[in-house]
């Protein structure tokens, strides 16, 4: 993948084409034999930033890793994408608005076909027929709409459960479609319903492990992609994950996790969510009693999850991958082999 730098406030690309950013602007772009590839979080400048950057020699839009967005900024950055009548692909996380909407405007939709079929997941947020309820501004009716008429969902589709085993709320948060490429083998399916839970007025985000199936729906039969060909381009290849430490024998996966210090609350649920996702997994622990995990929904799990231990400052050691418990204590040294070597940022 090629390098970028700031300099000044300007986006630079190396080796490729160079489009000054918008101050209040994050999305990063890169643009190779007309595949722009795009990721970051949506923020308030980013709708003028997408219009600078999508200029007619644009064929192909990639939305790797974009998230955040209102749903008018989706909208006004949506329109933009189906004027210039490109092909649009997901490749990584697409979550939220912004992502979901851009993606649906596309002439042509696809999945991205570099690395595994799960580390591709489109998330459509969605709030179903209220006609008594404001949504910020705009009745939750125009969400619908756009999403019928930007795909084959129905009202079947879009139905929030009120009275399934979540506490959905009708306006803040929505509840979410999640589509994967039809070659995904994952436990839970390739198209499910999730929704988030309001507890103690704080959202709890969903895991795929408590979604529900969606039986019969296809991304394909439902209009979300034009076809079930996955997209490749040189732009978009994935490296390999860094390679596991073998088993060590410290524990059972199913006993609580125990590495001898005290560990922050939230790593009970995390490793939970670990043991109900699917492979590849890891789950990581740190020297302050932190806890990381990423899952097939990863591009490369066991390289993300380490990552992200090592932006805390900390230590960090595997407890566990896929259905192995590899733990090694902190006060002993690691097998060679089992020696995580530091990466170049991708």
């Amino acid at each position: 993948m090629k390098c970028m730098r700031t300099l000044g406030g300007a986006m630079v690309l190396l080796a490729g084409l160079a489009v000054p950013s918008l101050a209040g602007a994050t999305l990063q772009y890169s643009t190779q034999d007309g595949v722009m590839r795009v990721s970051g979080k949506v923020e308030a400048k980013d709708v003028e930033g997408l219009k600078a950057q999508i200029t007619p020699a644009v064929r192909v839009l990639v939305l790797a890793g974009v998230s955040g967005g209102s749903w008018e900024q989706g909208r006004d950055m949506a329109a933009l994408v189906e004027k210039a009548e490109v092909t649009t692909v997901v490749h990584g996380l697409c979550t939220g608005w912004s992502c979901s909407m851009m993606f649906l405007s596309g002439k042509s939709r696809m999945f991205s076909g570099a690395g595994r079929p799960e580390s591709h997941e489109l998330e459509i947020p969605f709030i179903n027929y209220l006609p008594n309820y404001d949504c910020g501004g705009y009745h939750c009716t125009d969400i619908s709409d756009w999403l019928g008429r930007h795909s084959k969902l129905g009202n079947g589709d879009l139905t929030i459960y009120h009275k399934s085993m979540f506490t959905a709320t009708t306006v803040t948060p929505p509840d979410s479609l999640i589509f994967f490429p039809a070659q995904a083998k994952l436990a839970h399916g390739n198209v499910l319903h999730c929704a988030r839970e309001i507890i103690e007025e704080k959202k709890k985000e969903f895991t795929l492990a408590d979604c529900l199936p969606m039986p019969g729906v296809t991304a394909l039969n439902r209009g979300i992609v034009t076809t079930d060909e996955g997209f490749t381009h040189p732009s978009i290849s994935v490296r390999d994950d860094i390679a596991a430490p073998a088993g060590s024998g410290y524990a059972k996966l199913e006993d609580p996790v125990d590495i001898g210090i005290a560990l922050n609350d939230e790593c009970r649920a995390i490793y939970t969510r670990f043991l109900h996702s699917d492979s590849p997994r890891a789950f990581i622990v740190s020297n302050k009693g932190s806890c990381f995990a990423r899952f097939a929904n990863s591009l490369r799990p066991h390289a993300e999850a380490y990552r992200a231990c090592k932006a805390s400052k900390a230590k960090c050691r595997f407890y566990a991958v896929d259905d192995t418990v590899v733990f090694v204590s902190f006060d002993k040294p690691l097998p060679k082999k089992a020696v995580v070597q530091k990466e170049e940022d991708e």
